[in-house]
């Protein structure tokens, strides 16, 4: 077994462990706040065990899947993240019901127990996932590191791999954190129903629970919104496209254009592009198609396509050239059947509107 997925495997039985004692005592106590954190760790574990599932399944492309199944992960933390946003609305209800009906907690030392373990967990969590990204990063790195030779654009492209690596830890210690809050909410709800008892405190539980609620949406809320702009194929947040565009305009000679600049992630990491260039002769397009995607490629995209535009009677001017592209678009018209099912562009008048970047 691999150290990815034995650390993974310890990581389902702890929380999967903490998840029923959390409910058990939850239920015992009468105690909102436990089972709203007890919702929190099974978030975990289920995040665990998609992790695991889409390390076992085949990333080799099919026919129907020409990209294989690389969304797995995006697809289950959506799902994962909606069914605990479910269930934490669940518990808000819950607790404003319990401000109208309070009722009596029962066995505070649990409480106060499981808030301490909560948060020697989280401790421990950030530790291990410290040493264990550390570790796993160096041997990775090793095997990219940049010759002393590498061009400035190869070693940007080095910085940005490096970032990515880095970028696996963060989730797992904003989860951590979210779930050390929580934990702390616990602890202070049950030392409260220790050594009080007067009526007020019959509203702590309630008002712990909410405050919870919102830690944890407010912790699981990024996660959720890269998943969505993953599947709705938007454009890298890193990544300006129009200054892209015209550093790839001046850094590939032969371009006179570029239009039907489109780039989307396939996964976090795996970065799409395809882009329309106009050329002054079509001997040009085996080179300037290259360099194209070797200029993405360093920009930190991994899948690049590159469709040519011959203009046979180019404009006397750059300006006309821009000018008539803004007027006309694509040389190569896509035709009144294609237009009715273009997705990027609005059509005018049976013909397509096309931007130039």
């Amino acid at each position: 077994m691999e150290k990815s997925d034995l650390h993974a495997s310890g990581s389902i039985i702890w929380h999967g462990l903490l998840f029923v004692a959390e409910i058990i005592f939850g239920l015992r106590t009468h105690s909102i706040c436990l089972l709203v954190h007890g919702l929190h760790t099974l978030y975990k574990a289920a995040e665990e065990v998609i992790i695991i599932i889409c390390a076992k399944i085949p990333q080799t492309g099919t026919r129907k899947n020409t990209f294989g199944w690389a969304r797995t992960h995006v697809l289950g933390v959506t799902i994962n993240s909606v069914f605990l946003a479910a269930l934490c609305f669940s518990m808000f209800v819950s607790s404003l019901k319990r401000l109208v009906a309070t009722e009596h907690l029962h066995d505070h030392l649990i409480i106060v127990i499981i808030g301490a373990v909560g948060i020697v967990s989280g401790i421990i969590s950030l530790a291990v996932a410290q040493t264990y990204h550390l570790c796993s990063s160096d041997e990775k790195l090793k095997k990219e590191e940049p010759a002393p030779d590498v061009t400035p654009s190869e070693r940007e492209l080095f910085i940005k791999r490096k970032g990515q690596l880095a970028s696996h830890s963060v989730i797992d210690k904003r989860w951590t954190l979210t779930s050390m809050g929580g934990a702390l909410v616990i602890l202070v709800n049950g030392l409260i129903h220790v050594f009080e008892d007067d009526p007020w405190t019959h509203y702590v539980d309630a008002v712990s629970s909410i405050i919870m609620v919102i830690i944890i949406i407010g912790g699981t809320l990024p996660q959720f919104k890269d998943a969505c702009m993953v599947l709705m194929q938007a454009a890298p947040t890193h990544i300006e496209m129009d200054e892209l565009a015209e550093k790839m305009k001046k850094s590939v000679p032969g371009i006179e254009s570029i239009h039907e600049f489109h780039l989307w992630q396939l996964t976090g990491r795996h970065v799409v592009a395809t882009v329309h260039v106009k050329l002054k002769g079509l001997g040009d397009f085996v080179r300037v198609a290259e360099d194209v995607k070797n200029f993405l490629t360093k920009e930190g995209v991994h899948s690049v396509t590159v469709q040519p535009e011959i203009d046979t009677t180019p404009p006397a001017s750059s300006e006309e050239l821009d000018q008539d592209f803004m007027m006309n678009g694509c040389v190569i018209d896509c035709g009144p059947a294609c237009i009715k099912k273009k997705c990027c562009n609005n059509c005018h008048e049976g013909k397509p509107e096309q931007h130039q970047v």
